[in-house]
């Protein structure tokens, strides 16, 4: 649970709060871009990245914004039609059992036994999500330390 609560804090803070689109992200995420001149935040909800990385893997081969924008609107669709037939939980143990965590390492049991050499024991995974979540923090500084969950899982 601790691992699972890690992710969701880190990646998506409201993932037990929306329906598999974070409209508040997505506001955030498009004003950052309009002041900036950068769409380059994150708004996608795990829903979204588990379907872009199991749907979508030649996404890196996006062209254009149109493709990304095309891409991002068949994401959400099918982010909300998941939403109706997986229970949450559900959702989360396929993304973190699909997650690329580096070297094409796939799912958090697997970059435990490649990065640490052991597997996730249940009673370990908060050290686990801790260290792995502090060596990745500088990945997504935006969301550090700013809600509570971060905070019980980097400290």
């Amino acid at each position: 649970k601790d691992l699972q609560n890690a992710f969701v804090a880190i990646e998506d803070s409201r993932f037990y709060e929306h329906n598999g689109i974070d409209l508040k992200g997505i506001v955030r995420a498009g004003l950052k871009g309009i002041t900036s001149g950068h769409f380059s935040e994150g708004a996608s909800t795990l829903t979204q990245q588990l379907i872009k990385n199991n749907v979508f893997p030649n996404f890196v081969n996006e062209e254009t914004f149109l493709d990304r924008v095309e891409r991002k609107l068949q994401e959400q669709y099918l982010a909300l039609e998941i939403e109706k037939q997986m229970t949450k939980s559900k959702i989360l143990e396929n993304y973190l059992n699909t997650i690329n965590l580096g070297q094409n390492t796939l799912g958090v049991q697997a970059a435990s036994k490649r990065y640490f050499g052991k597997d996730v024991p249940s009673g370990r995974q908060h050290d686990f999500c801790r260290r792995s979540l502090q060596r990745h923090q500088h990945l997504c500084p935006e969301s550090a330390g700013t809600s509570r969950h971060d905070r019980r899982f980097l400290s």
